[in-house]
């Protein structure tokens, strides 16, 4: 049997318990409504009004503030991979410095070799022509020497007759 008199403090359903003849019609309205997403807005609910600026704006300030917490997070990740990278880099060039340096120095120590042996090879060169014109020199004056070998080996042939005759008159 139906209240004669409404109930006028509100609940935790708030209108839905105004009147209990009104509840059920209420209820099953709302689980049509929730079922199909068409909730008709109540007198409470704000509307175009300063009351859904100020909800929309909360809800865009919200949004807003997620997405900043999320490039900050992003911005903190990317900022230390940076510096990781930046270190690997700098790593990498200080030894690509010492490779080159050592490098450089391979370079110059055989360039250096390469001068000594190309001085070493022209000295070489000069010593084997002096020794080539000596060897000449020397040819010739063996052949000089031959030549007077002979002629005195002849001298003697010649006047050996004349010295064993003084010889046999001085005894």
């Amino acid at each position: 049997m139906p209240r004669r008199k409404p109930i006028t403090k509100l609940g935790v359903f708030g209108k839905y318990d105004l009147n209990p003849e009104q509840a059920v019609e209420n209820y099953f309205e709302s689980k049509f409504n929730n079922k199909f997403y068409t909730n008709v807005p109540g007198w409470d609910v704000a509307r175009n009004g300063f009351e859904l600026k100020g909800i929309h704006t909360d809800r865009e300030y919200m949004d807003i503030t997620r997405e900043q917490n999320r490039m900050r997070e992003r911005s903190q990740r990317q900022a230390a991979a940076n510096w990781k990278r930046l270190q690997q880099t700098t790593n990498l060039l200080n030894q690509m410095r010492t490779e080159f340096v050592e490098l450089n120095d391979f370079l110059k120590d055989c360039e250096m070799k390469e001068n000594n042996a190309l001085d070493t090879v022209k000295r070489e060169k000069e010593k084997h022509e002096q020794y080539g014109v000596k060897i000449a020199q020397l040819e010739g004056d063996i052949e000089t020497l031959d030549n007077f070998v002979v002629q005195y080996e002849a001298t003697i042939a010649a006047f050996e007759p004349f010295e064993v005759k003084s010889r046999s008159e001085h005894p």
